[in-house]
């Protein structure tokens, strides 16, 4: 998410920007990331399918600058036989369609076996692998992913996830990192259903070839199975709607073994009213950190359906210090839907509150390879610094900016205190488009302001750093 932002601004955007990207994010759980990282496999049949016939085909991505919406991303999928073979993301720059990101899929006996991983050498412009996973399965259930990275010209393993099914189901599962040449297990899961609770245990390795409790999940009214449905349709829809799909996971109470005992962490429930006919009207999820031997809340997310079946819009609040011990609940981001007469989504818009209702960005669905999207308006030439892409990132994120004629450029890169990072470009172009690249590896999570300056123009952006 980007957004436009002076070093001298308040410090509840601030607040705003760092509380989005660890609460939705960084603070998973160990056992939340083992589930969302497998959640394909264990779900292979489906492959970002709605319905039998309804195949998500393309995502058209569209920011607002000036007041005007302009198509700067867009990704495509391919299928065969209904499944899913190839995920294209592609950036336009100087007005051609270029490849960022490439997924590709391979199937055998219909379970998928292969997912392979691509991004751009914005050396050479060609894509380069970078990641993949491979999939084993015992009568039709995930058994076990491998996880490799590409270094140099080769594939190098780093880790696994073995799964133990009895009965077709999976009751435990280990991950195993590869060093010194042998699996060394490091992280051991368990599940069981108490009182129609799913309570998923992890527990750490002891390196004396035991294993010591690390934390656990309680789920109510909740399978395994169903949980990774669940975060499964989260990970469909949560590269165009980040507010739709943290929605739509379920109850929880995270706990933290002290030594001794379990010890509260997070809570998460959800609050549903409905109409005086009972028809759906708003869905409330509520998250709590447990601080001073009791619940506070920090984050609400709260979606709108107003009687109808499908939902209007969804809104992110964070409750927050607004003054001298004055806390009150502030609202950062809104969704707002359109769906087109198959009830799919047709239409997207992102607006971000501390900027006056200011639109971030447009989503526009393709489904079955018919296009809602709009032609891309002509884009006038003028001194512009275009939101990064990806954002959030890990490491690097591409930035495009235009020059509205020939002079001096300079963006450099600084931390929310206002201290310099780096220099991106500083040198005389010519008038049009360009695009710099930054990698952040050598520095912390955390969001940075990019800052770009040019014959009397001015414009900062905020990009928030996910390792």
């Amino acid at each position: 998410m980007t957004v436009c932002l002076l070093v001298a601004s308040s410090g509840v955007i601030t607040q705003a920007q760092n509380s989005i990207s660890s609460s939705l994010n960084k603070d998973k759980s160990t056992f939340q990331k083992f589930i969302e990282r497998t959640a394909r496999a264990q779900h292979h049949s489906r492959s970002l399918k709605v319905a039998d016939n309804d195949l998500l085909t393309g995502i058209e991505v569209s920011f607002m600058s000036e007041g005007v919406w302009f198509t700067g991303t867009k990704i495509e999928m391919d299928y065969d036989n209904g499944k899913m073979v190839s995920q294209e993301v592609l950036s336009l720059d100087d007005e051609e369609w270029v490849t960022h990101e490439l997924t590709t899929k391979e199937y055998q006996n219909g379970l998928l076996k292969q997912e392979t991983h691509q991004e751009i050498d914005f050396v050479t412009g060609g894509l380069q692998f970078y990641e993949r996973y491979t999939y084993d399965y015992t009568t039709g259930i995930i058994s076990e992913v491998i996880y490799e990275d590409w270094e140099g010209d080769e594939w190098i393993v780093g880790y696994k996830d073995e799964f133990t099914v009895v009965g077709g189901k999976i009751t435990e599962a280990t991950t195993l990192y590869w060093e010194n040449e042998e699996w060394v297990p490091t992280e051991y899961y368990t599940f069981e259903i108490e009182n129609d609770t799913l309570i998923a245990t992890t527990q750490i390795s002891d390196n004396m070839g035991g294993w010591v409790n690390y934390g656990r999940e309680l789920y109510p009214n909740l399978t395994l199975e169903e949980l990774y449905q669940v975060e499964l349709n989260i990970l469909e829809s949560i590269q165009f709607s980040m507010l739709t799909s943290f929605i739509q996971y379920p109850d929880y109470l995270s706990q933290e073994w002290d030594g001794e005992k379990w010890v509260n962490f997070e809570l998460q429930y959800t609050t549903i009213y409905n109409t005086p006919n009972q028809a759906l009207d708003t869905k409330f999820v509520n998250a709590l950190s447990w601080e001073d031997d009791e619940w506070k809340p920090y984050l609400s997310l709260v979606q709108y359906y107003n009687g109808k079946t499908l939902a209007d819009s969804t809104i992110l609040s964070f409750f927050t210090y607004t003054g001298a011990e004055t806390e009150e609940w502030v609202v950062y981001t809104k969704e707002n839907y359109i769906y087109n007469s198959a009830g799919l989504f047709d239409e997207i818009v992102s607006t971000i509150y501390p900027f006056q209702g200011m639109n971030l960005y447009k989503y526009k669905f393709e489904w079955n390879g018919i296009s809602t999207g709009t032609e891309k308006p002509e884009k006038p030439v003028s001194f512009r610094l275009n939101p990064a892409y990806p954002n959030p990132f890990n490491p690097t994120t591409s930035i495009t900016y235009s020059m509205e004629k020939a002079g001096n450029v300079r963006i450099n890169v600084y931390d929310m205190l206002g201290r310099f990072i780096t220099t991106l470009i500083n040198t005389s172009q010519i008038a049009g488009e360009h695009r710099v690249l930054f990698n952040a590896d050598n520095l912390a999570s955390g969001i940075y302001i990019v800052r770009m300056e040019a014959d009397g123009y001015q414009k900062n952006q905020l990009i928030t750093l996910l390792k």
